[in-house]
């Protein structure tokens, strides 16, 4: 079920279920990135490629573009707009791959990108400052448990080295949150 919480009246409203005409049930994997204003874009995960955007206005989803690789355990997606540059969603792939892609917007069309530097599984999750994409791992395997990326849209790369590792072990149900990220 899909619901959406008022924080004034601090209640829930059942609204329309996820994907298409509201079929589709959300897995592993499954993952929202809001525009921030009206929309909000969602991975369905469960080893599948289906992406869709929900219109909070009309409370309809609307099938977009598949993804291009599969996404399962890990699967992530965050909203990326800096000033008047198109809008881009970018997702994790995860299930222990390094699958990582952008969407555009005004386009309905998904790219390739450098490959996230390790395998991505449980746990994977995005954000951003406004500027950078925050990567965590998730539970990547022994030894890479708690690897944290930046990357960088504009140059196309990733850089471990700009950010410190976590300080503890990652797993499922790890997530990331930038303020106004």
């Amino acid at each position: 079920t899909f619901r959406r919480y008022a924080l004034a009246s601090t209640t829930w409203t059942d609204r329309t279920n996820y994907g298409s005409g509201g079929g589709d049930t959300v897995k592993e994997g499954g993952s929202l990135a809001s525009n921030g204003v009206d929309k909000v874009y969602g991975l369905r995960g469960d080893n599948t490629q289906k992406f869709y955007v929900y219109h909070v206005v009309t409370d309809t989803w609307t099938a977009l573009s598949d993804t291009g690789d599969n996404v399962k355990n890990g699967g992530a997606l965050v909203y990326l707009k800096v000033g008047s540059i198109t809008e881009t969603l970018y997702a994790l792939m995860g299930e222990r791959t390094t699958g990582f892609r952008p969407y555009t917007v005004s386009t309905n069309a998904w790219d390739a990108r450098a490959a996230v530097p390790n395998i991505v599984n449980k746990g994977g999750a995005l954000t951003t400052n406004g500027t950078y994409i925050y990567a965590l791992g998730g539970d990547a395997g022994a030894g890479n448990k708690r690897k944290f990326y930046r990357y960088d849209p504009v140059a196309n790369s990733w850089n471990d080295a700009a950010v410190a590792d976590t300080p503890a072990d990652m797993g499922d149900g790890a997530a990331l949150s930038y303020p106004n990220g």
